[in-house]
């Protein structure tokens, strides 16, 4: 229940305010997520351009990301 109440919602404040730090890069956009979760800042990273490594402990983690509709 837990990971289906956090499925599809926004990327966390820190992560949209970050970005704005490397707008005008000239250099090729590469993060890594990890402790994704439910990868809702991993797609918003992916939705922006950025190539994302994401990473999470749990299993269940990895499959919603997999099965996620938006990435």
């Amino acid at each position: 229940p837990y990971y289906q109440e956090k499925l599809y919602k926004e990327p966390r404040p820190l992560v949209i305010q970050a970005l704005g730090f490397f707008k005008d890069s000239l250099h090729g956009k590469n993060a890594l997520d990890l402790g994704a979760g439910v990868g809702n800042d991993t797609a918003y990273l992916l939705r922006q351009g950025w190539n994302v490594w994401t990473n999470d402990a749990e299993e269940e983690a990895i499959a919603l990301i997999k099965s996620r509709n938006d990435i």
